[in-house]
């Protein structure tokens, strides 16, 4: 294994761009040493750096074409606020990253734009230190076959693992959360999309895994996702966006309770019951500050129906069901029929009543029966042709 440093900004296969004229190959470290390499066509080596080392020049930056690969592990430097170690624009095309990723204090690993494919076979661990970034997902496709994994950050130090602004990010792999008192995560905000082949877990600390924070969010999970903090949820998206988070696996809440997701819109089409230490599992609604308790489709909740409830009795999970049965008073039923649990009406018709209805109704046989001839109507007639 050797340390090869550029010389000059200039392509990868191009001897010129290296102190000493020789390409990197398997097994050697490659300092950018300041300068922009363009990795022209397929290229290896064992580690890809952009720090000081071997007598290199801290910054520098490597740019993946179009359609290339490029087989080597990949960390940014630390204290450069720069730009990113790996670059990859392209507006078309597959291009391929065969390595682990890893972010570093104010830097990051990898920027991807443009509406080309990205694919990384390889692990993706959280930044080291203070304000890294190892990927940031601005356009296009970003396909990554492996684990999402903590980063080596000291207690206190912050930065994102994934930071996806746009396009759409597909994980093959879990991801776990952190268990320093850092805010090492997955960030997905504007119109990006995260879609998860895995278990999503977090760490024992107070941060999250992933923040979900824009309205046109969209976040997929095939398997479960399960809190092992006591402070902080797994999944977050604050109280003022509505992003849409979906999730097939179980959802396993802390053993306090903490619940595993807190998101203003969720989608469960679960392939296995919810699971926690506590009973239920408890989803409030923008239209109530009720929570809803929510239990498997085979649970048997002895409801009635509303139509057998008194109208405006409330009842059932968090009351959120009212009767429409209406109950007539024992004046409107008729004398002697019990009804109602044991009352018993008290209503009856008169011949007043029944004079009443008959003249009130516009039914054929009531017209009939007020038309029809009496001693009294047919004295009048007879009266009237005298």
């Amino acid at each position: 294994m050797a340390d090869i440093l550029a010389a000059q900004d200039g392509n990868w296969h191009d001897t010129s761009t290296w102190i000493g004229g020789v390409i990197p190959t398997t097994g050697d470290d490659v300092y950018a040493n300041s300068y922009t390499i363009n990795i022209d066509s397929d290229a290896s080596a064992s580690n890809v750096w952009n720090f000081a080392g071997a007598g290199a020049a801290i910054r520098g930056q490597f740019i993946l074409n179009e359609g290339v690969a490029l087989y080597s592990n990949f960390k940014a430097t630390d204290y450069v606020s720069s730009a990113p170690l790996i670059i990859h624009s392209a507006s078309s095309g597959v291009s391929r990253l065969i390595g682990d990723t890893r972010g570093a204090y104010l830097a990051t690993a990898l920027s991807k734009t443009g509406g080309g494919e990205l694919q990384i076979t390889g692990s993706v661990f959280g930044p080291y230190q203070f304000g890294g970034t190892c990927i940031v997902m601005n356009g296009g496709t970003l396909n990554i076959k492996g684990d999402l994994l903590p980063g080596e950050a000291n207690s206190g130090y912050s930065g994102y693992r994934l930071y996806a602004t746009a396009g759409t990010t597909t994980i093959n792999g879990n991801i776990v959360g952190t268990s320093l008192n850092t805010t090492d995560y997955i960030y997905v905000i504007n119109a990006a999309t995260l879609n998860v082949y895995g278990n999503v877990t977090s760490g024992a600390s107070n941060t999250y895994t992933i923040r979900v924070d824009s309205n046109s969010a969209f976040l997929f999970i095939s398997g479960s996702v399960s809190n092992f903090g006591t402070t902080r949820t797994c999944i977050f998206s604050d109280d003022n966006v509505t992003p849409t988070i979906v999730v097939h696996g179980n959802i396993v809440n802390s053993n306090d309770g903490t619940q595993a997701i807190y998101s203003r819109k969720l989608f469960y089409k679960p392939t296995g019951p919810i699971s926690s230490s506590i009973a239920t599992y408890n989803v409030e609604f923008l239209t109530s500050s009720l929570p809803r308790t929510l239990f498997s489709s085979d649970a048997n909740l002895n409801s009635p129906s509303t139509s057998d409830v008194r109208n405006g009795i409330t009842y059932g999970n968090a009351n959120s069901l009212t009767g429409t049965l209406v109950v007539p008073s024992s004046s409107s039923v008729a004398n002697g029929v019990v009804y109602d649990n044991g009352t018993i009406g008290t209503a009856q018709a008169t011949g007043e009543d029944l004079l009443n209805a008959i003249s009130s109704s516009s039914d054929n046989l009531a017209v009939r029966l007020k038309n029809v001839s009496t001693i009294q109507t047919t004295g009048d007639q007879l009266s009237a042709l005298i």
